[in-house]
């Protein structure tokens, strides 16, 4: 069960602000590393790196977070965080205008190589929550850098970051056709279990997956984001598989299910959402239509439902339904194009509760 509510809970803190990566210059630099540093050493600049984005201004392209800073938030000693910040000037992905001193903050400026951290068009820019770096909850002690630096992995690293570049903005989630069980043949088609009758308006259908089908996320090996053939075993992940599940342990992702218009589709930009079954609570709803004495397969509706998952109600206008099941960053930035799909989920939310008004009229004999 999760939330969209990036205003509560975690997502607060991640919500408040977000530091601005390049995309390419990401990747330049993590294989420059790859191929020049061992393991510990191309995490320890990798972090670095993303810590100083962390302590930019408003530009995204000036920061003053010292070795100092950069071991409160990140655990890595002030000594080895110089050496990091040396190889990154060294290397031209910073530039250093004023070295740190006693009680007085460094000058480091982010080498975009061209790229404009400020064009929130630019498909180049990668937005990360700063509560990535900077902890939430007030705790900077396990910040979500500081447990994937204690890896010393890193591709893990490197990855994760990726993978807020491949977002689908109205859904919330990390791209269908990345990972999600449109990837796979999974039918996860909804079976209709009641339809009030011409008596109760005929207004409602109730939707359900049976238990014996447990949605299974896949990953597509090939895609944009990353190559999981050619790299198989991505050192020691396991692929494709072995790194969603290494982030999954470490709560930096999860899963969430979604209620979605028309027959089961396998392919991202056919999916059409209606709304988060968990996060749209019907019980109240549930127990209205079973205390009518509702009725499927010829037994009360509230024995049914025993073998079903994911009770969803919607205007009988719908058909056709089905879930999808995805993977959702746990820290996301501001909400973006979301904000347009949660107020199409309350529209439709506030839709059946209104149809369910009338239905418990009806039964009551009110109306």
């Amino acid at each position: 069960m999760s939330s969209n509510d990036t205003n509560t809970g975690i997502n607060k803190q991640a919500r408040d602000g977000f530091l601005v990566v390049s995309s390419s210059v990401w990747s330049s630099l993590y294989y420059e590393l790859i191929k020049s540093q061992n393991d510990t050493i191309a995490t320890r600049v990798l972090s670095t790196y993303l810590a100083i984005c962390c302590g930019a201004d408003a530009t995204h392209q000036r920061s003053k977070w010292s070795s100092g800073a950069i071991y409160k938030r990140v655990g890595i000693a002030p000594s080895a965080s110089k050496k990091a910040i040396a190889w990154l000037s060294e290397h031209n992905y910073i530039e250093i205008k004023k070295e740190a001193k006693k009680n007085v903050s460094p000058d480091y400026r982010i080498n975009f190589f061209g790229n404009n951290p400020k064009d929130t068009n630019a498909t180049d820019n990668i937005y990360i929550p700063n509560g990535i770096v900077s902890g939430v909850n007030g705790d900077e002690s396990q910040s979500p850098l500081r447990i994937l630096r204690d890896h010393h992995n890193p591709h893990l690293l490197y990855l994760f970051i990726r993978l807020y570049g491949f977002q689908d903005k109205y859904l919330d989630v990390v791209n269908p056709d990345i990972a999600s069980t449109a990837v796979n043949s999974q039918n996860l088609d909804a079976t209709m279990l009641y339809e009030t009758n011409k008596e109760l308006g005929g207004t409602i259908r109730v939707w359900g997956l049976n238990k014996q089908t447990t949605p299974q996320i896949n990953i597509r090996q090939s895609t944009e984001f990353h190559d999981f053939e050619k790299y198989k075993d991505i050192e020691g992940l396991g692929g494709g598989v072995g790194f969603f599940t290494t982030l999954s342990k470490l709560n930096l992702i999860n899963h969430v299910t979604h209620l979605c218009n028309g027959e089961m589709t396998h392919s991202g930009d056919e999916i059409e959402h209606l709304y988060i079954p968990y996060a749209n609570d019907q019980s109240d709803h549930k127990i209205t239509l079973c205390s009518s004495g509702a009725t499927s397969n010829s037994q009360p509706l509230i024995y049914e439902l025993e073998h079903y998952n994911y009770f969803s109600i919607l205007p009988s206008n719908y058909k056709k339904v089905h879930y999808q099941q995805f993977i959702k960053m746990t820290y996301r930035t501001k909400l973006g194009e979301v904000v347009r799909r949660i107020d199409d989920d309350k529209q439709l939310n506030q839709d059946i509760d209104k149809l369910m008004k009338g239905v418990e009229l009806k039964s009551m004999g009110i109306i």
